[in-house]
C-alpha cells in the first residue's frame, strides 16, 4: 500500500515539475498573444470552405463526377480526393503561410506552435490536419469535443491543439474584445 501511494506522490509530482517547465517556457502573460475563441475559429473555417473547399469540389467533381451517393461505401473516390487535396493544401498554407488559411487571414488569426508562440513544420500540421479529419468520422462527434475544450480551456485549445502542440492566436492583441469568448 504504501508503495502504490509513494507512486503516486512520485507520478504527481512529476506532473506538476512538467507543468512548471512548461509555465517557465512561457512568455510573462502581458506578451502572450491573445488566442482565438471557437467563434472566430468557426467563421475562418466556414470562409476557408467557401474559398478552398467549394473550387476543389467543383474541380474533382467535374473529373469524377458529380455523385450525391458513394459507389457502394461511405465516401467516393471523388470524396476521398478532395480530402487529400485540401489536407495538403491545408498543411502547405499553414506551414509556408505563417500557419494561416484564407479564413484564418480574413479573420486576422493565426495557428502558432504552443508553448513558443513561433512557427511549426510539416510534422505538426499533418498531425493536426489528421486528427481534425478524424474528428470527422464518428458523426462530428470530434468535432463538438474540441468546440467544448476551446469554449472551456483558458488557453482555448482542443485536443488537436494538444496533440500537436499549437494553439490559435488572434493576429494583434487588440484584435477584438479582450473580454470576449471569441
Amino acid at each position: 500500500m504504501q508503495l502504490v501511494a509513494a507512486t503516486t506522490n512520485v507520478r504527481q509530482g512529476a506532473c506538476q515539475t512538467v507543468s512548471a517547465d512548461i509555465q517557465r517556457d512561457l512568455p510573462p502573460k502581458a506578451q502572450q498573444p491573445r488566442h482565438a475563441g471557437f467563434l472566430v475559429r468557426l467563421a475562418a473555417s466556414v470562409l476557408d470552405i467557401i474559398i478552398m473547399g467549394v473550387p476543389v469540389y467543383l474541380a474533382v467533381s467535374l473529373i469524377y463526377g458529380f455523385r450525391l451517393d458513394p459507389e457502394g461505401g461511405i465516401f467516393s473516390t471523388g470524396d476521398l480526393v478532395q480530402f487529400v487535396l485540401l489536407g495538403g493544401m491545408t498543411v502547405f498554407l499553414w506551414v509556408n503561410w505563417d500557419g494561416r488559411t484564407p479564413g484564418k487571414k480574413l479573420t486576422k488569426i493565426r495557428i502558432v506552435s504552443y508553448p513558443g508562440y513561433g512557427s511549426f513544420g510539416y510534422r505538426t500540421a499533418t498531425i493536426r490536419t489528421l486528427i481534425g479529419v478524424a474528428s470527422l468520422l464518428p458523426f462530428l462527434v470530434g468535432y463538438f469535443i474540441i468546440a467544448i475544450m476551446i469554449a472551456g480551456r483558458e488557453d482555448k485549445r482542443g485536443y488537436h491543439d494538444i496533440f500537436s502542440n499549437t494553439c490559435v492566436v488572434h493576429d494583434s492583441p487588440s484584435d477584438g474584445d479582450p473580454s470576449s469568448p471569441l
